[in-house]
């Protein structure tokens, strides 16, 4: 006996047309102010965002944990973190340093801010 294959529209479609029609969707509802769209897309982004922030934690405590587990001596131990403690140094000053460009190119104190809520004027 042979299984009669059958393939319904979710075995044909490939997991880049999935992400094409989202990011399609995701437009329309946007400039098309479908609230319903939005506030779906709200709920599931907090949603993975959750999740997210449940799984990250442990895995890289856990490569951490590993990773630290596999020196053998002070030394190495010592070049390690002498290396993590310049690169956190050092990309938090390229940080630092591209915050204060882009923040003296758009200078947002000199931005005026227009008129948010005139139709309740008292007088």
């Amino acid at each position: 006996m042979c299984i009669n294959h059958t393939s319904s529209f979710f075995n044909r479609i490939s997991t880049v047309h999935f992400y094409l029609i989202a990011i399609i969707v995701g437009v329309l509802s946007s400039y098309f102010d479908i609230s319903l769209l939005i506030k779906l897309a709200q709920i599931i982004t907090d949603n993975f965002m959750k999740i997210f922030k449940c799984v990250s934690l442990p895995i890289i405590s856990l490569s951490i944990i590993v990773t630290v587990s596999r020196f053998k001596g002070d030394e190495s131990i010592k070049k390690v973190g002498k290396k993590t403690f310049l690169y956190t140094v050092n990309t938090t000053v390229i940080a630092a340093s591209v915050a204060c460009v882009l923040y003296y190119l758009i200078s947002p104190g000199n931005l005026e801010i227009s008129a948010v809520n005139t139709s309740h004027h008292t007088g």
